[in-house]
Parts: C-alpha cells; structure tokens; sequence
C-alpha cells in the first residue's frame, strides 16, 4: 500500500488489511460504499499506529492506485 502524503498519519508505515462486504450497503446502497477494508498506519516520529477505513465500490481502483507510475 502507498504511503500516506508526507505530515500525515500514514506517512512512514501503511499496511493494507481485508476487504469486505459493508454490512449497511444492503440497507443503503445509495448512500453507502459496497466495500471496506480497515488497514493500519503511523507517522513519522512517532512509535504509536492508527487505524483507518477504505471505501469503494470498485476493487479495480486499487490496481490505479498501488501503480508506482500513477
């Protein structure tokens, strides 16, 4: 997974967790993303992680973004 924009809080470390199915999509697929996935990271600096959430609803995006040219 890319890193985060240099001064935020996945700048040094971003490591990818499981995607799966947003449990509220089937309630509201107009106003919720299809897919999740939680993933972890940590700034510079300091020794501490946070955690984040994905969303999409098109797995092909991750491709574009993991692209080393994009």
């Amino acid at each position: 997974m890319r890193l985060g924009k240099s001064g935020t809080w996945d700048d040094e470390t971003a490591s990818p967790g499981f995607v799966l199915e947003n449990p509220a999509y089937a309630a509201d697929p107009a106003g919720e993303k299809k897919y999740l996935m939680i993933y972890s990271g940590s700034c510079k600096g300091v020794t501490m992680r946070s955690l984040g959430i994905a969303r999409t609803d098109d797995l092909r995006a991750a491709g574009a973004f993991d692209d080393p040219q994009g």
